[in-house]
This record gives structure tokens, sequence and C-alpha cells, in this order.
């Protein structure tokens, strides 16, 4: 496979015993590799990451929950990834009818929550990166990138009817 000139490698499978049985072999072969994997148990992820000089170990379970948590509140979670250990999330969420978000400013919302509106898309326009001062309306579709807990809150608490 080339594994002694390679410059990186992705160790996926749905084995976590064969991916560290894999990641012992690789390092046997090359020891500057840059090594991606795939593990199941968060903490076992972190502290195999450390111990074996894996540059990045992405865990099954911590890349799911945001979006199983989005599921159940009617949030789209688009995709997870993490920052300094903090895991975050880019949601999507629809304004509604007699919401608080209908007619809320992108600055409005951001001040109120701790997050980034990176996308405002209605039916003539998609704004990445909209200014400030841009006004959400019924029928809009926003992006935002934050933890899970707080596009919940938002959902929850500004984008229900009378949400206030």
């Amino acid at each position: 496979a080339g594994i002694e000139k390679a410059r990186a490698i992705i160790v996926c499978t749905n084995d976590d015993l064969v991916n560290l049985q894999v990641i012992s072999r690789i390092r046997e072969l090359n020891k500057d590799i840059r090594v991606v994997m795939r593990m199941f148990d968060d903490q076992f992820a972190r502290s195999i990451a450390e111990n074996f000089n894996i540059s990045a170990v992405f865990s099954a379970s911590a890349m799911a929950a945001p979006a199983c948590a989005g599921a159940a509140t009617s949030t789209e979670i688009m995709h997870s990834f993490t920052v300094a250990d903090r895991v975050l999330v880019m949601g999507r969420l629809d304004v509604q009818p007699g919401s608080r978000l209908d007619g809320a400013s992108v600055a409005e919302v951001e001040r109120e929550f701790d997050l980034s509106v990176i996308m405002v898309q209605n039916t003539t326009t998609v704004d990445v990166h909209p200014a400030p001062e841009v006004r959400l309306h019924v029928g809009d579709s926003f992006a935002v990138i934050s933890d899970a807990q707080t596009i919940r809150d938002v959902s929850s608490r500004w984008n229900k009817p009378g949400g206030r």
C-alpha cells in the first residue's frame, strides 16, 4: 500500500481493536505518517490519540450525538466537528410563523445566543456571511455554528409561535 512513503493514512474500520492493530503495524513501517482514526468510544479515543501519536481520532458516538439530539428537536444538524476539545455543530433552522425569529436581525440572534449565523437563504437569494442588520423572515432558512444545546435553545425559545 506504500505505507513506507505515505504522508497520511485514515484507519476507519468498524472494529476498534482492528484499528489499533493496523495503527501498530503502520507505526512499525512509518513512524512519521499522519494518522487519522475512527473509534467508537470517545474517552478511549482521546487516550489512544495521546499514547499512539495519532494526529486525529474521531469518535463515532461523539460525532453522531449532536445529529441525534437535533433530530429529536426538529433541528437539522448538518455537520459536527471538534475545535479545542469543544464539539461544535452546523445547524439549519427554518423561521416559523409567529416565532420571535420572524423579523429578528442576525445581530440580535448572535447577541442573544453564543453562535454565528453563517448563511441566510430565502426564495431568491443565498447570503453567505450575512451582515448583522440582515433580518430573518418566515420561510427563510439560516445556518449557524455553535454547540448543539445552543442551537436547540434557539429552536425552542425563539423559533416557536409565541416564543418570547
